[in-house]
């Protein structure tokens, strides 16, 4: 399965992490896709603009990749994470999840979240219909002014856009919780909340060994 990630010259350290967690997983293949960004910008701070700014360079990605890839699954992944190797249910748990759905995502608690999604392992089975959704979510984060992005953006955006557009018929469903969050043999950790995530990602990747 085509793991796609983005980052840029600044986070080359995450990357690393990341693609070095993935060794041994014989169905995963991680594509970094390089974008140029605002180097000052903090992974995490929502609010800021230089983030908004950033995640909507990132977010403008996606709709190429789900073209390309019509008619197979692929994963979405934010940059701040990294494998469980020992832990071989990433591919087959995604997969399967995708026979009956067009997306999945990583839960999320966080109570402002109506659909508690979370993007950042975001499971896409890639299809005209899933492309002309996220063109949708896409050109809604797009056009969004800068005055108007709420702390969160774009992430709120797309825990909205299946009750906003009802009409292309997309279903979706939510990880088991070991994909994020370091539960005991867990499949994947997201460092979220975290105000080093190089040695959150670090920590989690030692516990792993």
């Amino acid at each position: 399965m085509r793991v796609y990630t983005s980052y840029t010259p600044g986070v080359k350290d995450m990357l690393n992490l990341l693609q070095k967690s993935a060794e041994g997983l014989e169905d995963v293949e991680i594509v970094a896709c390089l974008f140029e960004g605002d180097t000052d910008a903090v992974l995490g701070q929502t609010e800021t603009g230089g983030y908004q700014a950033l995640m909507l360079k990132r977010w403008q990605m996606l709709p190429s990749l789900i073209k390309d890839n019509i008619g197979s699954n692929i994963v979405w992944l934010d940059l701040d994470c990294v494998f469980n190797n020992r832990n071989k249910r990433f591919t087959p748990t995604i997969n399967s999840l995708l026979e009956d759905h067009d997306f999945v995502f990583q839960y999320d608690p966080n109570t402002g979240l109506g659909r508690h999604l979370n993007t950042g392992i975001m499971g896409i089975k890639c299809s005209e219909k899933t492309l002309a959704l996220t063109e949708q979510c896409v050109d809604d984060i797009s056009n969004t002014m800068p005055q108007h992005r709420r702390a969160g953006y774009p992430l709120l955006e797309w825990n909205e856009v299946f009750s906003k557009y009802p009409d292309y018929e997309a279903t979706y469903c939510i990880l088991p919780r070991d994909f994020g969050y370091t539960t005991r043999g867990c499949v994947i950790y997201h460092a979220i909340g975290c105000d080093d995530k190089t040695s959150a990602l670090q920590t989690a990747l030692n516990s792993f060994s």
